[in-house]
């Protein structure tokens, strides 16, 4: 595979002027053998629908990318969880630098990150008016979360989610997300780097309400441009995005390949 791309990479580069290779180099274009569902990530429970969501939205943690064996990280959080004695309550703390794409939602002004918004989203992940396949994930395991998702299958949406609070669920200031479990879930952490975890702003959901599957804001890297259903997908760089750096955890057949080469510096 190595040796054909590189010789892909060959062919690309003779056939076409430095000057077309460079401005080309901007754009990557990835083939999907399907379209994707939509970009509502409590929905996405198939490859293609992760792979476009996951350019968008974001959660508190990702897979270091090249490790072995599979291990985790931050990403919204700006440092693994505080856990306690007994492993049911994990504390994150989120980074400081992190602001919701530029939407009219937002009425024109700069919307940071805050530890609510995860609240909001795990309750919306729970809401039965949501209809997510994936609210398996928290079944059972976060406190008062099932008890809140069987008091809204009684209430008529749309629902003020601050108006039910939900134990398990907390926010003591806007950088600090406290989760309280039930009883100990081994699986927590990579449930947490999962796509239907990611996180959304409520100001969107309720502004588009139904069209929000196809009217994606998230703190990810790259906006959403253009959709055409069954034929392109269109993503922007996002230019407010914070600083992501080049993986610098690899294996020494990673660093003989190159793929270590550019640790520590700054995504494209």
């Amino acid at each position: 595979m190595k040796r054909f791309l590189a010789a892909l990479l060959v062919l690309f580069l003779f056939g076409c002027s430095r000057k077309e290779a460079l401005t080309l180099r901007k754009e990557l274009n990835i083939p999907f053998v399907t379209d994707i569902k939509g970009f509502d990530p409590i929905h996405a429970n198939d490859l293609y629908s992760h792979m476009a969501c996951s350019q968008v939205y974001q959660g508190l943690l990702q897979y270091k990318y090249l490790a072995r064996p599979f291990a985790l990280e931050p990403l919204l959080a700006g440092a693994m969880p505080e856990i306690s004695n007994d492993g049911l309550t994990y504390t994150f703390h989120l980074r400081p630098d992190v602001y919701f794409h530029d939407d009219p939602a937002f009425g024109g002004k700069k919307r940071p990150l805050r530890a609510s918004d995860f609240v909001y989203s795990f309750k919306r992940l729970a809401d039965p008016a949501s209809r997510s396949p994936m609210y398996w994930i928290l079944e059972g395991r976060v406190v008062g979360l099932d008890e809140f998702r069987a008091k809204l299958s009684n209430i008529k949406p749309p629902v003020a989610y601050e108006a039910h609070p939900v134990e398990g669920l907390t926010a003591p200031d806007d950088q600090t997300f406290v989760l309280r479990l039930k009883k100990r879930y081994r699986q927590l952490m990579d449930v947490l780097a999962m796509v239907p975890t990611m996180v959304v702003a409520h100001e969107v959901v309720e502004k588009y309400g139904a069209e929000f599957i196809n009217h994606p804001v998230g703190t990810g890297p790259f906006v959403l441009n253009e959709w055409r259903r069954g034929e392109t997908v269109n993503f922007e760089r996002n230019p407010n995005y914070w600083v992501e750096t080049y993986p610098s955890v690899g294996s020494e057949q990673d660093r003989k390949d190159g793929l270590l080469a550019a640790a520590g510096t700054r995504l494209p």
